[in-house]
């Protein structure tokens, strides 16, 4: 399967489909659209998005439950179904039964506002098949809007129903982007940038592979008649990795390498998993980025799925694509990257995905390592 063109189990769907369990509440059409580039962690461009509701605590508003991303170029003709099957069955796994819908298009001539352009028109027929197309699953589509930009004062108008228009607030002072600066999550000018933290990178491969196999002697010889204490003493190293990539400090490669023979024992992987669910699951995600981008194939495989995995149980479903393209490139096969991606691509809450790190914790007991797994899509409200 093509993760492009289709939202089940495949390869690229994910470079094209962003997915996001965020729970924020939002008052107003020009602040959902300003939140948009932190909810997505990167500025959205020639996008439709939608952005699935649910009823808020404080009465007679709704907040945003997720966020789904298709490119403009994925879009069939206005006058039949515009959407992929694909993707409305996707939206329809997620059980939301309101949707808010949002066109970004720079090519959208604005003058003095897009009623009469050509392809205000054409957005406002989009929407209207679009809101037919759901009907038929009973999703209603609440309201559509689009814009050539989402920025501060940048103006949008209504694509369903009376003429409504307005402009944006600053999104960098929405209280979603506040909260991801709060939490050491930067937001990226584009998908490009984020792309290129995870990118591999060939330069330093043909090193990396002649660590590896000494490495990996060297990991195996030094467990041998001391194995609880030799998988203490590695989770303790890694977490000392974790803290130094973390803070942009320079790792060896030789330690790179080392960090890498670990990871291919069964029980430092899994213990790996409960550290997704901790206060420490950033840091060791920066450790994760860093080894995707020096490891070649097929040992990116394994940390790639480990930000993936890391990532999905935060709720930053555009990381967890990205990364699942970077595993599943490694290894087409990777059966642990594959449950990922059918769990991304069936809309699972990342709650379902906690037993992995409970499951880790308890093998990382078995050797005298505690971790305590919380939820980490509840973690910043503790």
């Amino acid at each position: 399967m093509n993760f492009e063109d289709i939202c089940a189990v495949g390869r690229n769907l994910f470079s094209s489909k962003e997915f996001d369990t965020m729970a924020h509440t939002l008052t107003d059409p020009g602040a959902l659209i300003a939140a948009l580039p932190a909810i997505f962690g990167f500025t959205p461009v020639r996008s439709l998005i939608f952005a699935g509701m649910a009823a808020s605590d404080q009465p007679g508003m709704l907040k945003v439950d997720w966020a789904l991303r298709v490119g403009l170029d994925e879009l069939g003709p206005a006058t039949t179904d515009p959407l992929p099957q694909s993707r409305v069955r996707f939206c329809e796994s997620t059980g939301s039964r309101v949707l808010v819908l949002v066109v970004v298009d720079d090519r959208l001539a604005i003058g003095d506002g897009p009623r009469f352009t050509d392809r205000h028109k054409q957005f406002r027929r989009t929407a209207a098949a679009v809101e037919a197309q759901f009907a038929v699953h009973r999703i209603t589509v609440r309201a559509a809007f689009d814009c050539q930009a989402i920025t501060v004062g940048a103006p949008w108008w209504s694509l369903l129903g009376p003429q409504r228009h307005g402009t944006m607030p600053d999104p960098t002072d929405s209280a979603i982007a506040m909260e991801r600066v709060l939490y050491g999550q930067p937001l990226h000018r584009s998908r490009d940038e984020l792309v290129a933290l995870v990118a591999p990178d060939p330069e330093i491969h043909d090193q990396m592979a002649q660590l590896l196999p000494s490495a990996r002697r060297a990991y195996q010889t030094a467990a041998v008649g001391r194995a609880d204490d030799h998988h203490r003493e590695t989770i303790e190293w890694i977490s000392g990795c974790f803290q130094t990539a973390d803070r942009g400090g320079e790792i060896p490669l030789h330690d790179l390498a080392m960090v890498t023979a670990a990871l291919c024992d069964d029980l430092v992987f899994n213990t790996m998993l409960a550290v997704a669910a901790t206060r420490n699951a950033r840091a060791a995600e920066s450790l994760w980025a860093l080894l995707a981008r020096a490891l070649p194939a097929p040992f990116r495989a394994v940390p790639a799925s480990l930000l993936a995995f890391s990532t999905y149980l935060r709720g930053y479903g555009v990381l967890t694509a990205i990364s699942l393209d970077i595993a599943l490139d490694a290894v087409p096969n990777d059966p642990f990257a594959l449950e990922i991606a059918r769990a991304l691509d069936s809309a699972v809450h990342p709650s379902e995905l906690l037993a992995c790190a409970h499951h880790g914790a308890e093998i990382a007991a078995t050797f005298g390592v505690h971790i305590e797994v919380t939820d980490p899509m509840h973690a910043n409200d503790q």
